[in-house]
């Protein structure tokens, strides 16, 4: 490569990494591209590379083609497999048409033949930091106009209002935040709220079910794992919370977290560092965390399955999201929010009957539960009207049940809601033909939230 000798539009600072086994050319090469202010990674090895992108997400990749042990193609395949939208650059001395060919189909941003003048790669430089500046200043259009309605699927009622005013100082913050309430209710929308108010928002939001996953995979999925540190680990694997450096980690149903898992989830809560399964060394992570869960912790942490030091670490700033049969006022907003969203382009509307039967119904699902209703509804409105025939009679008949009784005392409207929950879930049993998941799709309700309801309720499916 010739050196280059003037490049008057100073190029946007990025992280390059750049493989090259022929010694003068990386070094060169490196050289010519820290001089205008670009932070380079330079190897030898595909192989060392790898290593390298595993530790630190350059900005874009610049490799050889042809190079020992491994070719660049192979290399950007393996490279892609976790990084599916970082940017490569090919440079080969034996360029063919077939090569050139090769590199785009298999998604290379550009192809240099060696050899090139300086200003060709410094080129391609800018044109991919112009490409990233756009990409990033639409990311964060994007988040803005989702932000300026986001609200409004929590509702606006008085309950939601008082939640809402507390938002600016939880979001300014970076203490943890411990988010409960029913399932349904909302968490994982207020949790991407907090996120995309707090000085975090430009870093990723990473989400994690705790109760999706079993004992032996959490500890590997929050943390991640070196190779070989158990049967099946063929290669590293990075956990959520380095995935969310910079950004915020969503822990959703912390409450089923081992406690074994506890034990380290709390070291990383103190130190601000995580340990992979098999790893000899203690990474820096700066991640805030939000968890949140469908049950009250302090019963479980009396009963000795949560640990009282993690629920006090977690329970910095708590927000309770208040079920919908709470805050009835919230449905006709929520109702007309779901239409618009999923009514492809069509105008719909529901007459004020249908609207009374889904204000008086106890949605044990909460918002979730409406929501998936209102996707029914609609595809089954043939002339875009929602009348009352078209709610389902299980809802109708528990929206009469729960009028009946509801001003006879709060003990004596407990016991009702509880027995509606209980016709309700009997009811969706007995259409899904006993299959729990699909009864808890129906309802809008997670499979685990399914499964406690019946055996509170003592209800064997």
């Amino acid at each position: 490569m010739k050196p280059t000798t003037s490049y008057a539009p100073r190029a946007t600072r990025m992280r390059i990494l750049l493989v090259e086994d022929e010694t003068i050319l990386r070094v060169s090469l490196a050289k010519e591209l820290a001089k205008i202010g670009h932070l380079v990674d330079a190897h030898d090895r595909p192989q060392a590379a790898l290593a390298a992108l595993a530790e630190n997400v350059p900005d874009v990749v610049v490799a050889d083609i042809r190079m020992p042990g491994m070719d660049g193609f192979e290399f950007m395949e393996q490279a892609q497999k976790t990084h599916s939208d970082l940017p490569f650059i090919f440079m080969t001395a034996f360029g063919t048409v077939r090569d050139a060919v090769r590199a785009m189909r298999l998604g290379a941003y550009d192809y240099l033949t060696k050899p090139f003048e300086a200003e060709e790669l410094l080129l391609q430089l800018r044109r991919i930091g112009q490409v990233r500046a756009l990409y990033d200043e639409n990311a964060i259009l994007r988040k803005r106009v989702e932000r300026m309605s986001s609200d409004d699927e929590l509702g606006t009622s008085r309950a939601m209002a008082q939640l809402l005013a507390e938002l600016p100082l939880v979001a300014s913050s970076d203490e943890t935040v411990l988010l409960t309430g029913e399932t349904g209710t909302g968490k994982e929308h207020l949790g991407r709220i907090i996120h995309a108010r707090s000085a975090r928002e430009a870093g990723p939001f990473v989400q994690v079910s705790c109760a999706a996953l079993s004992a032996e995979l959490i500890e590997s999925e929050l943390f991640g794992h070196e190779k070989g540190s158990f049967t099946g680990a063929s290669g590293r694997v990075i956990g959520r919370f380095e995935r969310a450096q910079g950004g915020s980690l969503l822990l959703d149903e912390v409450d089923d977290v081992p406690l074994a898992i506890q034990v380290k989830l709390l070291e990383v809560l103190q130190n601000s560092t995580v340990e992979r399964v098999g790893g000899q060394r203690p990474i820096p992570v700066d991640v805030r965390v939000i968890a949140a869960t469908k049950i009250d912790l302090m019963p479980l942490v009396k009963a000795g399955r949560f640990r009282p030091d993690l629920y006090y670490r977690l329970n910095v700033l708590p927000l309770q999201l208040p079920p919908l049969r709470d805050r009835r006022e919230d449905i006709p907003g929520l109702v007309d929010r779901f239409l618009l969203r999923y009514s492809a382009d069509r105008a719909f509307s529901i007459s004020p009957d249908a609207l009374d039967e889904l204000i008086a119904y106890p949605w044990p699902g909460n918002i979730r539960e409406l929501e998936n209703l209102v996707k029914r509804l609609i595809v089954h409105a043939a002339h875009g009207h929602i009348d009352v025939d078209a709610i389902p009679a299980h809802v109708r008949h528990a929206a009469s049940v729960a009028r009946t009784e509801p001003s006879q005392g709060r003990g004596r409207y407990e016991e009702t809601v509880a027995r509606v929950e209980r016709d309700l879930l009997i009811e969706a049993l007995r259409r899904s033909g006993g299959n729990r998941t699909r009864a808890a799709e129906d309802l809008g309700l997670a499979p685990s939230t399914l499964r406690d309801k019946l055996a509170k309720l003592g209800i064997e499916a």
